[in-house]
């Protein structure tokens, strides 16, 4: 994959735009995360992947209400 431009907020490559990532520290209670682990692991996901997906279904469901 080509290296990404630099662009405040955006990497482009190749005509498409790619939304940056930001860092969020949260603190979860210790059984809640390991059973984030657990379910990631169980289908061969990353946690970032699976927390980012479900803010993005959270959201997307609340906007509708």
């Amino acid at each position: 994959m080509p290296k990404p431009l630099k662009s405040p907020g955006l990497a482009i490559h190749r005509r498409r735009q790619v939304e940056s990532f930001t860092q969020l520290a949260t603190r979860i209670p210790r059984s809640l995360r390991h059973r984030l682990r657990l379910v990631c692991a169980d289908h061969g996901r990353v946690m970032q992947a699976f927390v980012t997906e479900a803010l993005q279904e959270y959201l997307r469901r609340r906007q509708r209400e």
